[in-house]
C-alpha cells in the first residue's frame, strides 16, 4: 500500500510540474493594503487574554477563531474586543 501511495503522490507531482502556469506582468498586481497599527494592537491584546485562559478553554478559543477563518475576517474588525469582553466578564 505505501508503495502505491507514493506512487500516486509522485504522478501528482509531476502533472503539477507539467501544467501550464499563467504568467502576469508584476506592474499589474495591485499592493497590498499595508496593515493598521490598530490590527496589531488589538491582536497582542487578543493574545494576551487568551494566555490568561486554563490551558484547555484557551485552547478553545484558538481553534474557534482559526476554524471559523475569524482571524481574518474584515467584517469583523471587533472581534478581539468581543472575546476579550467575554473573557473579562467571566
Amino acid at each position: 500500500m505505501r508503495h502505491w501511495l507514493h506512487r500516486i503522490a509522485h504522478r501528482e507531482f509531476l502533472q503539477a510540474v507539467r501544467r501550464p502556469r499563467s504568467v502576469v506582468a508584476l506592474e499589474e498586481i495591485a499592493e497590498p493594503p499595508a496593515p493598521r497599527a490598530a490590527d496589531w494592537t488589538e491582536a497582542i491584546e487578543l493574545r494576551d487574554a487568551i494566555r490568561k485562559l486554563p490551558a484547555a478553554e484557551g485552547e478553545i478559543v484558538r481553534l474557534t477563531i482559526t476554524q471559523t477563518g475569524a482571524h481574518k475576517c474584515p467584517e469583523r474588525p471587533g472581534l478581539a474586543a468581543v472575546v476579550r469582553a467575554r473573557l473579562v466578564s467571566r
